[in-house]
């Protein structure tokens, strides 16, 4: 169950309004709930199921802040040995942006394995909060 709360002040004819919304709602996950469910819990707003970036070997899903957040990174992938962690939220390809894991798969899709690609990503430290960084990879093989 989620719940929501929303204030937002309006001006007509000189007075102020106040526009108040609440809602309360069920929330429906569906495949991994475990991942969705971590995601969730951190306030991170899940529009669409994760989704596998093979070449990199890690599962994403989208933030509504843009990017692609990291949930899970395979043993022995790219991004592990890149030193990449779950929370980490990819933001561009080789200075390009990426709003989404479907636009970081389409950059990624037409590099041949073995290509070197620079990814710029946020970076949570629990003592410093996000920050930006930059990592080189070389892409393994598309699945």
């Amino acid at each position: 169950m989620r719940t929501s709360f929303d204030y937002v002040p309006s001006f007509k004819y000189g007075g102020t309004f106040r526009n108040v919304a609440a809602s309360v709602g069920p929330v429906f996950s569906f495949g991994n709930r475990a991942v969705v469910s971590a995601v969730v819990a951190r306030g991170v707003a899940v529009s669409h199921s994760s989704m596998s970036i093979s070449s990199l070997g890690i599962m994403a899903v989208p933030r509504t802040e843009g990017g692609a957040e990291i949930v899970e990174v395979a043993s022995g992938s790219v991004a592990e040995l890149a030193n990449l962690h779950v929370g980490d939220l990819i933001t561009s390809v080789n200075g390009k942006a990426v709003n989404s894991p479907m636009e970081l798969a389409a950059e990624l899709q037409n590099r041949t394995p073995g290509s070197q690609v620079r990814l710029g990503y946020m970076f949570r430290s629990s003592a410093l909060g996000y920050f930006g960084k930059e990592t080189v990879v070389t892409l393994g093989a598309n699945k």
